[in-house]
């Protein structure tokens, strides 16, 4: 397989590094250049990880969601 053959991945202006209550949350927001919808991940300080099973139709609607994750 060559680099051809990978998927362009899209990430997220939205993504980014939040501090909540003194903790470290790394919200990636990405999708295949294919698609339209949006995959949401986040990561914390730890190096847990959560990956949302649903899809967002909009990075913004993402973004919110992991916010209120984390709060």
């Amino acid at each position: 397989m060559t680099d051809d053959d990978e998927p362009n991945i899209v990430n997220s202006g939205k993504s980014r590094t939040v501090a909540i209550d003194g903790h470290s949350f790394m919200i990636e927001i990405y999708r295949l250049e294919a698609d339209q919808a949006w995959t949401l991940e986040v990561t914390d300080q730890d190096g847990a990880s959560h990956v949302w099973q649903e899809q967002f139709l909009s990075d913004k609607a993402a973004y919110n969601t992991a916010v209120e994750a984390i709060e």
